[in-house]
């Protein structure tokens, strides 16, 4: 394999640091958000993905991106107050007005807490995150750096191939692998310069449809979470189960025929 070359992984390596200083920016910015925390955890969560499958490119997958993915784990339920609430208005179910109305000023209510910006403490213990991940990539010998990127894009390719070639909708776990392997790679391959690797054209648009998969997906352990359970409405588990399968029976077609380079 000729890609990456030394300088193409150098410079994924030079843009993967420049990534962590601005990072700590978005985390920054975050700490000045007064009540208006939503959007930016949504950009730190975001930007944070897109790290973790950098530092996976150079073999970092279990140390730096470990630090990285944290987080977007101590912020997650901000986050997911908002994407819970987006998922079950486009449900758009009724069949009882009494069950819909209580969820969705449950949701509401849940969504408009997340707008509080994280304490100061949560934030410094994020920087220090990002940090301990930088340092790590710094520390990668120069001579080092091509064989950890070609090793990586090879690793991060056949994962993809993996996930989507076992896609089960009787496991839709499966959905959530494709997800986090494609994010892994476009993360990855963003790092290098512009045009050395042409992805499939319609890739970000299967992220989207791999994001609104598995939105159903942690809509349904909310329901259950907090007792809206089958027992007290099965038309709204009906609903939600038939949209979920008609979106993963459209993915399994995409996915499965997906083209990585």
């Amino acid at each position: 394999m000729k890609f990456p070359t030394a300088p193409d992984a150098r410079f994924a390596r030079d843009q993967l640091i420049t990534g962590c200083e601005t990072m700590k920016h978005h985390l920054a910015a975050l700490a000045r958000a007064d009540g208006k925390a939503t959007r930016g955890i949504h950009t730190v969560r975001k930007f944070g993905k897109s790290l973790r499958g950098g530092f996976s490119l150079f073999g970092l997958k279990h140390s730096a991106a470990v630090e990285i993915q944290s987080i977007g784990r101590i912020l997650a339920q901000s986050r997911d107050a908002a994407s819970h609430l987006t998922a079950w208005k486009k449900l758009a179910w009724n069949d009882d007005p009494e069950i819909a109305r209580t969820i969705s000023s449950l949701l509401e209510q849940q969504k408009q807490a997340a707008t509080i910006p994280p304490p100061p403490e949560v934030i410094a213990w994020c920087s220090a995150r990002v940090a301990t991940a930088e340092s790590e990539i710094r520390q990668i010998p120069e001579d080092a750096l091509t064989k950890r990127a070609k090793s990586g894009i090879k690793r991060l390719a056949g994962k993809i191939t993996t996930c989507c070639a076992t896609l089960d909708r009787n496991h839709p776990e499966s959905f959530h692998e494709a997800r986090k392997a494609l994010k892994a790679w476009t993360g990855a391959i963003s790092l290098f310069p512009h045009g050395r690797i042409n992805p499939d054209p319609h890739l970000d648009d299967l992220l989207v449809t791999l994001g609104r998969e598995n939105d159903l997906r942690t809509l349904a352990e909310w329901l259950r979470k907090h007792g809206f359970t089958p027992h007290f409405s099965p038309s709204l588990w009906t609903a939600l189960s038939k949209k979920q399968r008609k979106i993963q029976k459209h993915l399994c077609k995409r996915l499965q025929t997906l083209k990585i380079t």
